[in-house]
């Protein structure tokens, strides 16, 4: 039984008689806490429906029903007293109570829509709020997990090395990639060395700290601080993120996003894997290592509310893994008085050490400097500012400054402002983004005045010179299909004149559905550029990543070009094939863009002792061209519990980890004791895959993610410990690049009670359904636990899990008790051993108070 998309009931009792369902009006107004009371006799029903107001009665000897001052004729197959309740037809339920009915006999499910608001929503409501404000109750659910900075840790390091030989198209190279993480300086280190025999080499190296209480530099607050290789944010208007040597400093909530801003997803990527993007089901972007062991897609623009963004990543050796995150896109709303803002100092393009990414087209005069504060006025506007000082390519030093408001008018969140430069630029735009069901929509437009030079809409370059306005349009909706499935289909336009009579406009369509075990994306593309360098290119595309079996997937895709010659541009097929030992790839594609050219190429990855061996080769067809190439690679770990460093695989790259140890924890001091036994076949659920712990209670979980809140779930129900207590709902981390966390899962043993139910009636007993009952500790004794509630089934069994041992009472839950003039024949005291275990109790006789009806 659900109302809307919650869970309510698991079993209630319904009847088919004919082409009618019958339900039971008591058992129904107990699960919804409606304020109707059927009598002993199932003959009447008496109440007062609220909200709003409307008293309530049913007479089966008068065939009537009456709600508020209004009478209803009941007809004698729409109502039956059956077993001392009221048994009414679905039909006649919709008539006389607030609520439309969706039954599926074949699926055993009931869903209610209600047409006013139930007491139970509201009861519900109020328990949340509570919930909410009581900081205790959210502890015993979510247990964060605490792990400070230190001075020093070991570090986790990532190797890769390898060398290639070939003719033609791959000469011989050789290359070296290096990663190390750790905590120093009571901070987070990173650092990041690439090489090769052709004289490219990157270097990335910084410091962070990272709290979700805003409270990384101490006293000073903030939520994340770095120093080294940064990348300065955007601003609204004017300067973009940059990676540059300096510092940033921010007091946003790590998990806050808004619609105003684009969310950058970022993270590890190993030697030679790529990255898809895909959000809502739809693919959106991709990257390719680019030797700096870290992917990060620019000025992502999501819709309105929770986005679902899921990460897949393709080594070079067959190897596919997934990574999903639920991003919730807000207006940006801040409280009355709340504040945030962040900081950006640093040398555009130039990085902490060695090896300069600046050209001549880089080059800035002076810092690149990014401050930006938003402050709630009301709870219905919030205003924001920028000021950056910039040079964007060379063009000038100046400082923009920047202004608006964000609010919300009709469920769809709007933001105006405007800008000004001290060399006489100025700009203004505004942005609308809304989302109705599966339908989302954003759409935004700025215009140009004096040389503003906006980065963040488009670059400059190549003849075209500044903006002179810039528009886009995103849609999103999921259309209908055949079988009750949903396409999800995205709209993208985007439109930009520049000042040397220059115009660029892109169209794109994409959509994306699975078939069966497949699924498939598709594209349509439009390109268009104007002014010194013209420009048409019009595009279909499909891939379709299909597993034909547990261990294999093939991957295929299209690219046909509609102009310039219409033809195939593109075309790859790539099998996958795993097993224990590592992964094989076989493959090939063609291009053709001018010159025809098709590859077949092959990998395979060999694991050894946490060591990727990799071979590799390939060859063009069409020139005889050749390569080949060896690759070792492993990730050097701090290990779990009991272990020192071990190694890993190459995939998870340097991410947070976690050593997780599982026990029961005897005297309650939280660490476990020598003597104190772990749980075993523990099913924690982790950003990075399901990990289980071993007889002993241990296990270890990588890819936690990197410097961003984590939830990991807890799953019991497959642990070799018949009665666990104290095993909470999740844990909440924020892990961090290099460092294994100790997270200590201290469980204790339980009871589960069982109690039967019954009303007393003039011819007996009968079991009686819906029922909230508590159990609650005696005031007084030591080791009593908390307040625990259960509610009867069908059968008027009632069944209290993970009772901690002590002394207890059982009672009806008040407001219950109150509504349907119910009471307990006596309270029984219930003791749960400290061995615990499994107890059955003796039945419970319920009966009508005294005076009610």
């Amino acid at each position: 039984m659900r109302v809307g998309s919650e869970l309510l009931a698991n079993t209630m009792d319904a009847y088919r008689a004919g082409d009618k369902i019958f339900i039971q009006l008591g058992q129904l107004a107990r699960l919804l806490d409606l304020s109707v009371r059927v009598s002993p006799d199932g003959l009447s029903a008496t109440g007062d429906l609220k909200p709003p107001a409307a008293p309530f009665a049913i007479d089966v000897a008068a065939m009537t029903a009456t709600i508020g001052a209004q009478p209803h004729h009941l007809d004698s197959g729409s109502v039956c007293p059956f077993s001392g309740d009221l048994f009414l037809a679905t039909d006649l339920v919709e008539r006389v109570l607030p609520m439309r009915l969706r039954l599926r006999p074949d699926a055993q499910l009931m869903e209610i829509d209600p047409t006013a608001t139930l007491p139970v929503m509201l009861r519900r409501a109020v328990e949340d709020r509570r919930r909410h404000l009581d900081q205790k109750e959210v502890k015993g659910v979510y247990r964060r997990i605490e792990d400070p900075y230190r001075a020093m840790t070991a570090p986790t390091v990532a190797f890769a090395a390898g060398m290639q030989t070939g003719r033609g198209f791959a000469d011989a190279m050789q290359w070296v990639n290096v990663q190390a993480a750790s905590d120093l300086a009571f901070a987070g280190f990173r650092g990041a060395f690439a090489a090769n025999s052709r004289g490219m080499r990157t270097a990335r190296l910084f410091l962070e700290r990272v709290d979700a209480d805003n409270r990384a530099l101490g006293p000073l607050g903030g939520r994340r601080a770095v120093l080294g290789d940064v990348n300065t944010p955007d601003a609204r208007l004017g300067a973009r993120n940059v990676p540059e040597r300096g510092l940033f400093f921010s007091t946003s909530p790590l998990s806050r996003f808004d619609f105003s801003a684009p969310v950058v997803p970022e993270g590890d990527l190993p030697a030679g894997e790529d990255v898809e993007l895909y959000v809502n089901g739809v693919l959106r972007a991709s990257q390719a290592d680019e030797g700096v062991g870290r992917y990060r897609f620019e000025g992502l623009t999501l819709p309105m509310g929770d986005n679902l963004v899921r990460l897949v990543f393709y080594g070079a050796q067959g190897q596919m893994r997934e990574e999903v995150r639920h991003v919730p896109l807000g207006a940006g709303q801040l409280q009355p008085g709340e504040s945030v803002f962040q900081l950006g100092i640093a040398e555009a393009f130039k990085p902490v050490y060695g090896f300069g990414l600046a050209n001549f087209m880089h080059r800035e005069a002076g810092p690149r400097v990014t401050l930006g504060m938003d402050y709630g006025l009301t709870s219905s506007f919030t205003v924001h500012a920028d000021l950056t000082r910039y040079d964007p390519w060379g063009a000038g030093a100046r400082i923009a400054a920047a202004a608006g408001v964000k609010t919300i008018v009709a469920r769809t969140g709007l933001d105006a402002l405007v800008a000004h430069d001290t060399l006489g630029g100025r700009a203004a735009s505004l942005l609308a983004a809304t989302r109705r069901g599966s339908f989302d929509l954003r759409a935004s437009h700025s215009e140009y005045a004096g040389g503003f030079i906006d980065e963040t809409r488009g670059p400059i370059g190549f003849g075209l010179g500044a903006l002179r306005r810039a528009s886009e349009l995103r849609m999103g909706v999921a259309a209908p299909l055949p079988g009750g499935m949903l396409l999800p289909l995205s709209f993208d336009l985007r439109y930009a004149d520049f000042d040397r009579d220059g115009a660029r406009f892109d169209a794109n369509i994409r959509a994306g559905v699975s078939l069966g075990r497949a699924y498939v994306n598709l594209l349509l593309g439009r390109q268009r550029r104007s002014g010194p360098v013209a420009m048409e290119r019009n595009v279909a595309a499909a891939e379709a990543i299909v597993p034909l079996a547990e261990a294999v997937t093939v991957r295929t895709g299209l690219t046909y070009r509609m102009t310039d010659g219409a033809g195939v541009e593109r075309a790859f097929i790539a099998s996958q094939f795993r097993n224990r030992f590592g992964e094989f790839q076989l493959g090939a594609s063609r291009y053709d863009r001018g010159v025809a050219n098709t590859l077949v190429d092959m990998s395979h990855r060999y694991r050894i002792a946490g060591v990727d061996i990799t071979t590799a080769g390939g060859m063009e067809l069409d020139t005889g061209d050749w390569r080949a190439s060896l690759q070792l690679s492993f990730v050097l770990a701090p290990g779990g519990m009991r272990d020192g460093y071990r190694l890993s695989s190459a995939n998870g790259a340097i991410g947070g980890r976690g050593a997780i140890d599982a026990f029961i924890d005897a005297n309650g001091d939280g660490r476990r004791q020598d003597d104190e036994v772990g749980v075993g076949s523990l099913r924690i659920h982790t950003p990075g895959g399901i990990v289980t712990t071993d007889d002993a209670g241990y296990a270890v979980a990588d890819m936690l993610g990197d410097s961003s809140p984590a939830r990991l779930r807890i799953d019991a129900s497959q642990t070799d410990q018949l009665y666990l207590g104290g095993v909470p709902d999740a844990l909440m981390l924020t892990p961090r690049q290099g460092r294994t966390v100790p997270i200590r899962i201290p469980m204790s043993f339980a009871s589960e009670i069982e109690i039967p139910v019954f009303f007393a009636t003039s011819d007996g007993f009968r079991p009686i359904a819906a029922i909230l009952l508590k159990l609650v500790p005696l005031a007084g004794e030591d080791g009593a636990g908390p307040v625990i509630a259960a509610r009867t089934g069908h059968d008027g069994i009632a069944i209290f899990g993970a009772v901690p041992p002590g002394r207890y009472t059982l009672r009806l839950d008040p407001d219950q008790a109150t509504r349907f003039g119910l009471r307990m024949a006596e309270a029984p005291v219930v003791e749960v051993p400290a061995s615990c275990g499994y107890m059955l109790l003796d039945r419970a006789i319920l009966h009508i108070q005294e005076g009610a009806v």
